[in-house]
Order: C-alpha cells, then structure tokens, then sequence
C-alpha cells in the first residue's frame, strides 16, 4: 500500500479477520509487524460468495479489470480499487482500497454509499484488523482515519474529521 492510499478489508459471512504479530518483523517506528489475513470462521455457514459472480457484478457498475493475478482478479473505477481474494472457489477477503488526495472529502459520500450498496449486496462485513471482529459500513470512516497515510491527508490537507462528520 502506497502512502497515498487508505485500505479496508471486507469478508462474506463463511470468513473472518485474523490478525497475527509477525516474530520478527518491525515497522520503522519500531512496532511489530502485523500479519492480516482471511480465515474460514468455526461455524462456515452463510452463502458461499462466488469472486466471479462479484467481479461480474462490479463491472456491471463501470469497475474495470486492472490487473489479473494468481488468486485474485484487481477491479477499479476512477480512486477506488478492490482486490477479490478466493479460496478453493469461494471469496475469502476484500481489499478495498481508496485513492487520497487534497480532494477526497468530495468523495466521501460516494465512497460510503458503494460500500454500503456492496456489503449489502454480497452480506460483507469490514474486518476491524485491531480486534479480529467484522463491523457493519457504518464503521469505514473510523477504519479509514485510522490509517498512518489518512492522518497525514488529514493534517496536511485540514480535511474535516472523516470519524467526527459521520462522513
């Protein structure tokens, strides 16, 4: 992720966040690294989301396929990108990834409108990395905000509060 980039994960129903320290790994400022992935939950029940029907689904809404890789197909539509990872068949995780830039606040209400109509459509949930739980779209904004690349937009950009606004 590039520093002008903000990042949320997103899981269907049959998969969770886990989160796990790297050993050895550490940031610049010293913090210990953190390993993200996608983990089938202990119950897997919920519909089994196809990453091909999704991705047909997207570009039906005028995302375009910027890059295919081994397990996953890159989709993306002006400042916003999505990755659709998949696990035997089946979407495991959801990089959902936005653009920053001096104007992103004028794109706030685009951004939270898509998420929500995604979710909704496909029963995603954003994966709060923090505390290995899945949060409603509700929660983008304070998912967002919390990102090192947000904070310096935000400052050097004087956005208004994305957490504060409800944005």
């Amino acid at each position: 992720m590039g520093w002008s980039e903000s990042r949320v994960m997103l899981f269907p129903p049959r998969w969770r966040p886990r989160t796990e320290e790297a050993p050895r790994g550490r940031t610049a400022n010293g913090a210990p690294v953190r390993l993200v992935y996608s983990e089938r939950s202990e119950s897997s029940v919920g519909v089994v989301v196809d990453p091909q029907t999704v991705s047909a689904w997207l570009q039906e809404r005028g995302f375009e396929i910027r890059g295919r890789f081994a397990h996953h197909p890159t989709l993306g539509l002006e400042d916003i990108e999505l990755d659709l990872f998949s696990t035997d068949g089946e979407l495991s995780h959801v990089d959902l990834t936005f653009s920053l830039s001096k104007q992103s606040p004028d794109r706030w209400e685009a951004w939270r409108s898509f998420v929500t109509e995604f979710c909704n459509a496909w029963k995603l949930e954003l994966g709060d990395t923090e505390h290995d739980i899945k949060v409603g779209p509700g929660e983008l904004f304070r998912l967002l905000a919390s990102h090192p690349s947000w904070k310096d937009f935000q400052q050097a950009f004087a956005w208004p509060s994305a957490v504060r606004t409800g944005a």
